[in-house]
């Protein structure tokens, strides 16, 4: 068992009590097999149970150790035994561990809790009822007055457990709870009669732990609370009362179902009248959480009593706020706001509201007497505006210029800041903006408060920005042009203002009024005319089209939306048609800028498109549609060029976007008419319009119209792939693959000869430089095997294969496809061969007969005798899934051959595999042993066991020094698919180990440090002058130059020996080199090998990733993608290594997935070092006549520009 794994690794430890308990599982395994027995929990459980038998005598313990040594080997293997077994078993066993939970031994006593645990855990309903359960729970519940802390703790533990595995009962509670519940509150109510107060928060303590695990009884809540009051009244003192609140809260949890909502109301009057001290940190914390939970709980079944209490409550926690006690303040904050949320109601102004606002702003205006609770003001009043949200004005505005003078103090600003964007978000804009105005143009300006608007302004007026900030630009901008310090600041000043557009285009409660022909025009010039605001422009595009369609999507009621969107569903639906209107002329004019931008900065502009289609009428989609195609269609026999970030692509490749863009929104006409072009490109020479070719097959396939498309055109599509297998370009084999496997879901049973007809290119994408490419070969793998598992018909005739005859689909057939790339002359299609199969045995082990994985195993094992290095690397990945995955014995027969490759490929290919061997002999290790490993293995190679035995030993001891179960120890892998997880497993452990053999032992702390007398001269140090410390380093002088010259290139000197008592070189009369070996390193030295400057730049800069994998950067290459990805080198068979590109391409390619285009201030000059291509005026005329040019005024304007770049959000 491998539970057993931990104990038999102490065996050969010294003097240790687990060595003993190891010892005594060598006897009982020893005895198992000599009596015939097959080692399973039930042998165990017996052979244990006697040995406990005959250590016990009575109500006595004849052996100690022995018995000890019995209850933890059962505690371990007991949940592993059958429910019947220990049912059948309950009393023999029970009996036996009497006497060890009397013990005064607490390891002895916490063992028999373990067992009496499970034992009690497998009981039946009708089990329960028998006298000796009930008995046993009872004495378990008794261990928990134990007076040993331990002892007492693993008993609680165990209760709480035992409670949550008990059978359900036809009433809500089990059998179990009410039992322990009424056992719990007899001896609760026992000790307070007899005013024991120890015993009296020892069963408190377990209260808490059962109310934490599971629900109260509801029958034994009411006698809880009146125990919990009357305990308090009492004997409350110190930790009787902290645990009594802490209960309560426990209750509060459950639920009003639980209470009666009088007796609730009750019951909190009576804990508001238990008001504790004011300092008593203990107490006060539980008493504030309890009523939070308490109130919170009331306001569900009684709103309006809450309403009424809750401003009474508030006003008696309030003076909470000034303790000078951190942890009281921050509880009493907690308290308020909970209050708050719980007892107002939502954008209502209400006498308790307005009770509850003039008593926080009192005590934020109040002067120094709640100074010190700044913060937690500032917190509640955050909450507050969020909960009146427009009641808010002008009910708390008052409070803003306070907190605006606040501001000025650096420590307070992040929680003023907080609550003044909340204040932007409840009343808007405007409202705000009235009682705390940005006076930019007087000369007590309030700039900072424009990145609060941009962060926080939403569900607004769109019409304030159009009246109020754009004539503020317009007025900026003169002074932005004057080239002194003043015009950076004006034109930041400019950025900011234009930052905020998108939160005042998320649903304005305005949007018809304010967003008209004008404003679209003005949109469409600042498109055009300045790149460096077209991101924060279409963003805000882009929150007009596609928020209000998420919203909807939520389905929430109208007075949610009201409530707190301040809208409709009809309103929200008015909003898209009004978009709609303009969805047309936009969409003619992002196309145009789209093909004039570069690709680093068309992300977010693409976007835009595809908002505007999804509001866009079916007229407006099919005539833009008819001129993309058209632009298509002209432009199909422009030649490819390179990809680079800085040339503007074809406009064939511009075209084929915007189809993809459009695909999710056409009719059945329009797909067909794009099916048509992808059966025209995919054959085609250009390999980026492949790829694009098979985005738009994938981009159909998640449509419904045109999944319907692709399943009435199967037949079409299955020849198209068979047919361009050998002309599909390296840039679309993954987007290929992903649409092979959405095809593959609607390939009928009768058609499964596509799977051998595309098998062997998915066999060798597995072996592809892109890390994606890999995984989807992987996923399609998985996929083809799922489907020729389900059944079918495989017909070879269709492939030209009439020889071969039609076959049955089955998991064997397909193994048996795959098993023939291991014939092939050609190394590379055998290792990915062997790659394939490494993952197909290790997804449907489960579901392989026998006797055919053995076969399989046969087959394979002339493969793995290769000697070729690539070959050799997939072998391993295969040998480790048979390792880990299959049945231990099918694979002991094998491990003499195992071994015998491992070692070989280890001993041949050094380096590398020397690692990946001693991985996979650690796992063989684990799960097979180190005997049987080590009967094969030979004498010179017994030192790399002995290593791999001492590594495990070393992280146990790490384990158990950081509190850490040896047999728990955290996965270092933790993302990925099982698959992943299994191949990478503990990799990093190995490295991590040969990296700690390489480490000196740490000297003891104790150790008195070392000091080191450095000599400048042949003259001694005086140690009586004053200036002799100047001498004493705590380092090595030594060691220090050592390291130093082993930092330096090597020069002529390395070439003479040095005399290390006097420090002079040593020069030999003999022209002949000291060693011939020297002489060989230096010439070998002085000369690298071929590739070698190749290999170490590209070894440069290397780092996992989260699934294992190695990745590293690569100055020299620079390939990408039209799809910005960059390509990847392989390390080590499976591990990617990415090739990233530096300077402007890796800043192109993030600000690309991000959609934000980076600007530059310094203007046309800093923009171009980005990437920025600012189209001409006289372009923008051509290409819209409808766009006025509204900036360009001589008086009271701002020129060609109204705006500056986009801040970061």
């Amino acid at each position: 068992m491998n539970k057993l794994e931990g104990v038999r690794a102490h065996r050969q430890a010294k003097g240790s009590v687990l060595s003993r308990v190891a010892v005594v599982l060598a006897a009982v395994e020893d005895t198992i097999k000599a009596s015939g027995s097959t080692p399973s929990p039930t042998a165990y459980f017996a052979s244990l149970l006697a040995l406990l038998d005959s250590s016990v005598s009575g109500q006595e313990i004849l052996n100690q150790e022995t018995a000890y040594a019995a209850a933890h080997l059962l505690d371990i293997i007991i949940s592993d035994a059958p429910q019947p077994l220990l049912v059948s078993k309950f009393v023999q066993t029970l009996n036996l561990l009497v006497p060890l939970l009397n013990s005064s031994e607490n390891a002895t006593v916490r063992a028999a809790v373990g067992v009496l645990r499970e034992l009690l855990a497998s009981q039946t309903n009708e089990s329960w009822r028998d006298a000796a359960v009930q008995q046993a729970m009872r004495s378990l519940l008794y261990l928990t007055l134990d007076h040993r802390p331990k002892v007492r703790r693993t008993a609680a533990e165990a209760t709480a457990y035992v409670l949550t595995k008990a059978p359900q009962s036809i009433t809500r509670d089990s059998l179990p709870a009410i039992m322990v519940a009424d056992e719990l509150l007899k001896t609760a109510a026992t000790h307070i009669g007899n005013n024991e107060r120890t015993g009296l928060l020892h069963t408190l303590q377990t209260i808490k732990t059962v109310a934490s695990t599971i629900s109260w009884p509801v029958a034994h809540v009411d006698r809880l609370c009146d125990l919990l009051l009357r305990g308090v009244a009492e004997l409350g003192e110190g930790f009787v009362t902290v645990i009594a609140f802490e209960v309560f809260e426990k209750v509060f949890d459950q639920g009003a179902t639980s209470i009666d909502s009088s007796r609730l109301e009750d019951l909190l009057k009576t804990i508001v009248s238990m008001k504790p001290n004011a300092r008593d940190t203990n107490v006060l914390p539980p008493w504030l959480n309890v009523l939070s939970r308490g109130y919170e709980l009331l306001s569900g079944v009684l709103p309006e009593l809450t309403a009424v209490q809750g401003p009474q409550i508030f006003k008696a926690v309030f003076p909470y706020l000034q303790s000078d006690l951190a942890p009281i303040r921050q509880t009493a904050s907690d308290c308020l706001q909970s209050l708050i949320l719980s007892c107002l109601p939502t954008r209502t102004s209400t006498p308790a509201v307005q009770s509850i606002s003039s008593t926080v702003l009192r005590a934020l205006s109040g002067g120094t007497k709640y100074r010190v609770a700044r913060a937690e003001l500032a917190a509640i009043l955050g909450i507050l505006f969020g909960k009146l949200k427009s009641k808010a004005d002008p009910l708390l505005l008052e409070s803003l210029p306070i907190l605006a003078r606040a501001r000025e103090s650096l420590d307070d600003r992040p929680h003023i800041d907080q609550v003044l964007g909340a204040a932007i978000e409840a009343v808007g804009a405007r409202s705000f903006l009235r009682v705390l105005p940005l006076g930019l143009t007087t000369g007590d300006g309030r700039a900072w408060l424009l990145p609060l608007l941009r962060d926080y302004v939403k569900h607004t007026e769109l019409g304030f920005f159009k009246t109020e900030l754009v004539p503020l630009c317009e007025q900026f901008y003169p002074r932005s042009l004057d080239g002194d310090v003043d015009a950076k600041i004006f034109a930041t000043v400019i950025n900011q203002i234009w930052s905020t557009l998108p939160g005042f285009c998320e649903l304005p409660i305005d949007l018809r009024e304010a967003f008209d022909q004008e404003f679209a025009e003005l949109l469409g010039n600042v498109l055009y005319q300045q790149p460096e605001l077209r991101p924060t422009v279409c963003l805000a595009l882009q929150n007009l089209c596609l928020i209000p369609h998420q919203v909807l999507a939520e389905q929430l009621s109208d007075d949610e939306l009201k409530i707190n969107l301040q809208t409709s569903a009809s309103k929200l639906q008015t909003h898209l048609k009004h978009m709609q209107k303009f969805a047309g002329n936009f969409l003619s004019l992002l196309f145009n800028v789209y093909s004039q931008t570069l690709p680093m900065s068309r992300g977010y502009i693409l976007e835009t498109i595809k908002g505007f289609l999804s509001v866009a009428s079916l007229p407006d989609i099919e005539s833009n549609f008819a001129q993309v195609l058209e632009l298509l269609a002209q432009s199909v026999g422009e030649p490819d060029v390179p990809d680079n970030s800085k040339i503007i692509p074809p406009m064939k490749s511009t075209a084929m976007d915007l189809v993809l863009a459009f695909v999710p929104h056409l009719g059945k006409p329009g797909l067909q008419l794009v099916l048509e072009l992808i059966r025209t490109h995919i054959p085609g020479d250009s390999g980026q319009m492949q790829k694009k070719a098979y985005k738009a097959l994938n981009t159909m396939a998640v449509c419904p119209e045109g999944l319907e498309l692709l399943a009435a055109k199967i037949d079409v599509i299955e020849n198209l792939f068979l047919d361009t297998t050998a002309t599909t370009s390296a840039a679309a084999r993954k987007d290929r693959l992903h649409a092979m496997l959405r095809i593959f879901e609607h390939v009928p049973d009768r058609d499964l000869h596509f799977v051998p007809g595309v098998l062997s290119e998915v066999v060798m994408a597995t072996k592809e430089q892109n890390e994606k490419t890999r995984t989807m070969a992987f996923d399609l793998l998985v996929f083809m095997g799922a489907r020729m598992q389900s059944g079918g018909k495989v017909r070879n005739s269709q492939l030209g294969l009439a020889d071969a005859g039609d076959v049955d689909a089955s998991l064997a057939e397909y193994v048996m496809m795959l098993q023939g790339g291991l014939g092939s002359d050609n190394q590379h299609l055998v290792s990915a061969s062997v790659t394939a199969l490494s993952r197909v045995l290790f997804e449907f082990r489960d579901s392989m007969d026998r006797e055919f994985v053995s076969d399989l195993l046969d087959t394979m094992e002339p493969i793995l005798e290769s000697r070729d290095r690539e070959v050799a690397r997939s072998a391993l990945g295969f040998y480790k899934v048979v390792v880990i995955s299959l049945p231990v014995d099918l694979v002991r027969p094998r491990l003499d051959k195992f071994v015998e490759h491992l070692l070989g490929w280890s001993h041949l290919h050094a380096r590398d595999f020397r690692s990946k061997v001693k991985h996979l002999l650690e796992r063989m290790v684990r799960r097979f042993g180190f005997d049987a490993i080590d009967a094969y293995m030979p004498e010179e190679d017994k030192k790399l066991l002995n290593n791999i035995r001492k590594s495990q030993e070393r992280r146990k001891r790490k384990a158990k020094q950081e509190e850490t179960p040896a047999g728990n120890l955290p996965a270092t892998v933790q993302s990925g698919d099982a698959f992943e997880r299994a191949m990478l497993e503990s990799e990093s452990e190995v490295s991590d180990d040969e990296d700690e053999e390489n480490v000196p032992e740490a000297k003891s702390r104790s150790t008195r440090a070392a000091a080191y007398i450095q000599e400048d001269g042949d003259e001694p140090i005086d140690l009586l002058d004053s200036s002799a410390l100047a001498h004493v380093s705590s380092t090595n002088p030594a060691e220090r130059a050592r390291l130093r010259a082993k930092q330096r290139m090597p020069s002529a000197r390395a070439n003479f020996r040095v005399d290390h008592d006097t420090g002079r070189f040593v020069f030999d009369d003999r022209q002949e080199p000291r060693n011939t070996r020297d002489q060989i390193t230096s010439t070998q030295r002085s000369q690298p090998i071929a590739g070698q400057a190749d290999f170490m730049a590209a070894r440069r800069d290397n780092r996992r990733t989260a699934k294992g994998g190695v990745r590293f950067t690569n100055k020299n290459e620079q390939r990408f993608d039209d799809d910005g990805e960059d390509d990847e080198m392989m390390i080590d068979g499976d591990k990617p290594a990415r090739v990233q590109q530096r300077g402007h391409a890796t800043v192109a390619l993030r600000n690309d997935r991000a959609g934000v285009a980076r600007s530059d201030p310094l203007g046309p000059r800093g923009s171009q070092k980005h990437g920025i291509r600012k189209a001409p005026a006289s372009n923008a005329s051509k290409n819209l006549s409808a766009v006025q040019k509204l900036f360009q005024k001589k008086k009271g304007g701002g020129g060609e520009k109204a705006g500056g770049r986009k801040t970061r959000r």
